[in-house]
């Protein structure tokens, strides 16, 4: 009984450690952030270098120019870009470019990408913004079109007269994904083998495909597919390209 008493305390005192500790880097992590002086709307003409940042962005992106995009990020590793799905954070110059060409590959068209609610902020030589974004392109794999809503906060520092990218963070906005069975039956024979089933579902296992299929004869019917997925199950597999920045 005092064994385990004693160990009760100790983990008591385990969890407090653990809350001081992380009591203590908030308000490190405060301070570093929170600057001494308030920041300020960006002047017209701060607003307007910003502005032909994100423009070129989107020029770079559409020509997949992967010199051109990585010319508005600063070199260093310490800068990081972070995507919407778990793993997608890329820290240093070198796997944010990495990333930028996964993307490229995955998309065989940037059709359109646009900005709205452009919100900047500065103080000294540092910028903050955020925007909303919207992206239509083609998916390389299965020539599927894809919409995209998201998003995009930036922190970009000038370093002479250059405004570069030293943070981004896209988070694409979440909504009801439904996939019809047409839109798998790639073929349109009536039915979804393993092949077809993962070019639009990224992601699905063969033991997930195996419990679909009731009959166990290798490909899905209409019936068999109907409520196969709630709406949260069926986004946890969906692929998007989430490196629009």
């Amino acid at each position: 009984m005092s064994y385990g008493v004693e160990r009760n305390q100790d983990k008591k005192e385990v969890v407090m450690r653990r809350m001081m500790g992380f009591l203590v880097m908030a308000m490190v992590v405060g301070a570093l952030v929170m600057p001494a002086v308030t920041e300020a709307k960006a002047s017209p003409k701060v607003e307007g270098e910003i502005k032909a940042v994100l423009k070129k962005h989107g020029e770079f992106y559409k020509a997949k120019d992967l010199k051109g995009v990585m010319s508005l990020y600063a070199k260093g590793p310490d800068v990081i870009s972070i995507g919407s799905e778990e793993g997608k954070d890329a820290i240093g110059y070198e796997q944010i470019s990495a990333e930028y060409k996964k993307a490229f590959a995955a998309i065989t068209e940037l059709k359109i990408i646009d900005y709205s609610n452009l919100n900047i902020s500065t103080f000294g030589n540092v910028a903050w913004v955020y925007i909303q974004l919207k992206a239509s392109l083609i998916m390389a794999q299965g020539g599927k079109p894809v919409d995209i809503k998201g998003r995009f906060t930036a922190v970009l520092k000038k370093d002479g007269k250059q405004w570069q990218f030293v943070q981004t963070h896209f988070s694409e906005v979440a909504k009801p994904v439904v996939i019809t069975f047409e839109e798998i039956d790639v073929n349109k024979d009536g039915k979804i083998d393993y092949k077809e089933m993962t070019i639009v579902i990224k992601g699905m296992t063969p033991e997930q495909f195996n419990a679909l299929d009731k009959n166990k004869d290798g490909v899905i019917t209409k019936d068999e597919y109907q409520g196969y997925m709630t709406d949260e199950q069926m986004q946890a597999v969906w692929a998007r390209p989430h490196n629009i920045f």
